[in-house]
């Protein structure tokens, strides 16, 4: 979701009631906040985070690395996982800055008790070095590229990974 859904008045009571309306979703729900946007309001941020937590869900920050948030808002939000920009994790292999900011995330991340996802992991050679610096998640092609399937209950084609 963007910063700007965040700040919307109506987003917190509809997640409330379609979790309401759900049981079991709210404990399997990952909300993601986009890096790229910056937060206007940080307090008011904060406490719809809050009560998203309240309900259940956990909270990522989506293209860490790419955007706006700060390191404070890492501290200050109550975020339990990032995802690393996949611009970083896909030049592993031609950049030395690239390897000493990821696994400067990974680090930082554990340090604040927060999962650390790598997004554009595409090849093998990614994978054992994001995995031997402690990352948490691959996310990308090498782990599996998303495939066409079809739901009779729904749109003839949905997109699952």
């Amino acid at each position: 979701m963007s910063p700007l859904t965040l700040e919307s008045a109506d987003w917190l009571p509809a997640l409330s009631a379609n979790l309401g309306a759900h049981p079991g979703i709210a404990d399997r729900l990952i909300v993601e906040i986009t890096e790229t946007v910056a937060i206007n309001d940080p307090d008011t941020a904060r406490r719809r985070l809050d009560a998203m937590k309240a309900l259940g869900v956990a909270l990522a920050i989506d293209d860490f690395g790419a955007g706006h948030t700060s390191f404070r808002h890492l501290r200050h939000f109550p975020i339990d996982l990032i995802k690393i920009d996949g611009a970083f994790a896909q030049n592993l292999a031609r950049s030395s800055d690239d390897c000493f900011f990821v696994r400067t995330l990974i680090d930082l991340a554990h340090h604040l008790c927060i999962t650390a996802v790598a997004e554009w992991v595409e090849d093998e050679a990614a994978a054992k070095l994001l995995t031997g610096w402690g990352i948490d998640y691959l996310q990308g092609d090498h782990c599996g590229k998303p495939v066409l399937i079809a739901r009779p209950d729904r749109n003839p084609l949905s997109l699952r990974a």
